[in-house]
């Protein structure tokens, strides 16, 4: 089953290389996807809106970055996600 939006369209997520050679998602990126803890642990919805409330000097969490593109295909299928 792929995620979809209210209107029923899959969600299709645009996979970049950043210029760190890791690698990441633009846009509208679903929230799993997008924040985890500094250790690497998933966040749940809640600690990401807490934590985006923080000034960037205090945040607890860290963008997702990936070390490989299927490394970042294969998480985002995991969540039903299809890569653009």
């Amino acid at each position: 089953m792929t995620a979809a939006t209210a209107s029923g369209l899959p969600i299709q997520l645009t996979l970049l290389r950043y210029p760190t050679g890791r690698w990441g998602f633009a846009g509208r990126v679903p929230l799993p996807l997008a924040y985890e803890h500094r250790d690497g642990s998933p966040a749940t919805d809640a600690e990401i809106r807490d934590d985006l409330r923080l000034p960037g000097n205090v945040r607890k969490l860290r963008s997702v970055a990936f070390e490989t593109r299927e490394e970042a295909v294969t998480a985002a299928a995991a969540l039903g996600y299809e890569v653009a």
